[in-house]
C-alpha cells in the first residue's frame, strides 16, 4: 500500500529533559468516542522534536493498543515509565485508508517510521525559550502599564487654543540711579584708576592716572 512519506505510521520515541516540564503535548479524546489524538504540540519540545503532531491519532502506548482504552487508562500508561514513553500514531487520513483496506497497524510491521527525542535539548531550542519568556516578561510589564493607564483619572480635555499658557509681559528696564559724582579731589583721583570698558570693544580698559 503506497502511503505519502509524511503520512506513514510513526513510532515516536518520546524522553524527556531535565530543563523541560514534560513532554510538550496533549493529549484529547471527543466525548462519545473511542479512540485518542494528539492536541497541541509544543515547538522545539521533546513531542515536536521526537516526531509527534498535532492531530496524530494514538493506536500505542508502549507497544500496547489503546485504540479503544479510556482517556484515563491512556494517560496512566504514557506516565507509567518516568521519563519515557513510545507513542506509535498515524495521521488520521492514513488510518482511514488503513481501515478502508483492511490492515491493522502495529509498530511491530515493517516500514514503520522511527522518531527519538535528542538526549539533550538543542541549544537553539533553550535560546527560543529564553526570548519567549522576555517577550512574555515585556508583554506583562506592557498590560500592566496599559492598565494603570486606563485606571488614571482622565482630564477633559479643552481646545489646543485653550490650553496655550499666555505669554509673559514684558517688564520695564529697571533705572538704575546714576552713580553720585564725586565731590572731592580724593574721590575724583580713586575713580581714575579703576578699570573700565572702553566703548564698543567688550574689554576692559585701563586708565593711566596722571
Amino acid at each position: 500500500m503506497n502511503v505519502p512519506e509524511n503520512q506513514k505510521p510513526r513510532l515516536c520515541m518520546l524522553r524527556k529533559w531535565d530543563d523541560f516540564a514534560g513532554y510538550g503535548f496533549n493529549l484529547h479524546a471527543e466525548k462519545g468516542k473511542t479512540g485518542q489524538f494528539i492536541g497541541k504540540v509544543d515547538p522545539l519540545s521533546p513531542a515536536a522534536l521526537g516526531g509527534l503532531r498535532a492531530n496524530d491519532i494514538v493506536i500505542e502506548v508502549n507497544g500496547i493498543n489503546v485504540e479503544d482504552a479510556s482517556h484515563a487508562t491512556v494517560v496512566s500508561r504514557v506516565k507509567a515509565q518516568p521519563g519515557r514513553v513510545d507513542l506509535f500514531v498515524c495521521s488520521p487520513q492514513s488510518l482511514r485508508r488503513f481501515r478502508q483496506a483492511g490492515l491493522q497497524l502495529s509498530s511491530a510491521v515493517p516500514g514503520v517510521v522511527r522518531c527519538v527525542t535528542p538526549d539533550r535539548r538543542p541549544v537553539e531550542a533553550s535560546m527560543s525559550a529564553e526570548k519567549d519568556s522576555g517577550n512574555a516578561d515585556c508583554a506583562a510589564a506592557s498590560d500592566s502599564a496599559s492598565v494603570q493607564s486606563a485606571e488614571a483619572p482622565q482630564q477633559e480635555s479643552q481646545p489646543q487654543s485653550l490650553r496655550a499658557a499666555p505669554l509673559p509681559q514684558k517688564s520695564a528696564p529697571s533705572q538704575l540711579p546714576p552713580p553720585a559724582a564725586p565731590t572731592t579731589g580724593a574721590d575724583r583721583s580713586a575713580m581714575s584708576a579703576w578699570p573700565t570698558c572702553a566703548p564698543g570693544s567688550g574689554r576692559i580698559a585701563e586708565i593711566k592716572s596722571k
